[in-house]
């Protein structure tokens, strides 16, 4: 957890929620969606989930892009964790969680 890609990980992670609860700037809220938003998409587990949309890139250097990469790392955050109701409660819980030991 002492990395300094962790704790960007975590804070991109971080900002991603606080743009899904409406706790950010309005430049940032709008960028994300949920799979499945659209009426005629089959339930999946990713639906389920309530997973965000990875956008499909052309260009390698567009992943870096906090759109692709925020979606991306928020989608491997657990449903216990995403669950949470206040920020610090969210926060909190993914100072003590270990996800990103194994990536």
């Amino acid at each position: 957890m002492n990395l300094v890609s962790d704790r960007r990980h975590i804070h991109t992670i971080t900002q991603v929620y606080k743009s899904l609860n409406d706790l950010a700037p309005a430049r940032i809220c709008s960028p994300f969606k949920r799979v499945g938003q659209e009426a005629d998409r089959r339930t999946t587990r990713a639906v389920t989930r309530q997973d965000l949309e990875i956008p499909n890139l052309k260009l390698k250097v567009s992943r870096g892009s906090f759109k692709y990469r925020g979606a991306q790392l928020y989608n491997m955050v657990d449903d216990d964790i995403r669950g949470k109701v206040t920020l610090n409660q969210f926060k909190r819980t993914m100072a003590k969680s270990d996800m990103f030991a194994l990536v």
